[in-house]
């Protein structure tokens, strides 16, 4: 007999993307990115939820929207602006830009996939509550000592993905 029940489009592989496809409702696109790169987010795929595996932790979010600014780019423009050591962690970039998106958990467990299920449940959930600035939110679930937070992205204006300056004018200038 065929299942009532629909799953998501989970684009990855692994635990992860096996417990997000039981976790999250199936209007979303989930893209799981567990060797720290994303896999790209094709147009018009409606609401998108990446996660992406990066040394110790793992982001969950921002829900992707064509019709919102905020996008995994975004996301990771502002990491490389949070570094904790910033002078050593640019000369890497600058020798390497690559490495350190490739940084990759050392592992992964049925513990951590169930986790970041759960967290990506939430995000869902604050997504779909439109009246709030959690929209617009990141969980990041440290892998050692399995904790969590939530982080509310600040979309890049100079974002090449997504990003929206309005146009000069003269008349805004104007006092």
């Amino acid at each position: 007999t065929e299942s009532l029940t629909t799953a998501p489009t989970v684009v990855g592989t692994g635990a992860l993307a096996e417990a997000l496809r039981a976790a999250v409702p199936p209007e979303y696109t989930v893209r799981v990115g567990e060797d720290g790169v994303l896999p790209e987010i094709p147009a018009g795929s409606g609401p998108v939820l990446p996660v992406l595996a990066r040394r110790d932790r793992l982001y969950v979010g921002p829900v992707v929207r064509e019709d919102l600014p905020g996008c995994p780019e975004c996301l990771e423009s502002r990491l490389l602006l949070a570094r904790e050591f910033p002078e050593p962690m640019a000369e890497i970039d600058r020798r390497d830009p690559e490495r350190l998106r490739r940084w990759a958990p050392p592992a992964l467990t049925h513990l951590h996939a169930e986790f970041a299920a759960e967290v990506a449940g939430r995000l869902v959930e604050l997504d779909r509550d439109q009246d709030t600035s959690e929209r617009r939110s990141v969980m990041v679930v440290r892998l050692i000592g399995l904790g969590v937070r939530r982080a509310v992205l600040l979309p890049d204006p100079l974002c090449a993905v997504c990003g929206a300056l309005p146009e000069d004018n003269p008349e805004d200038t104007e006092t």
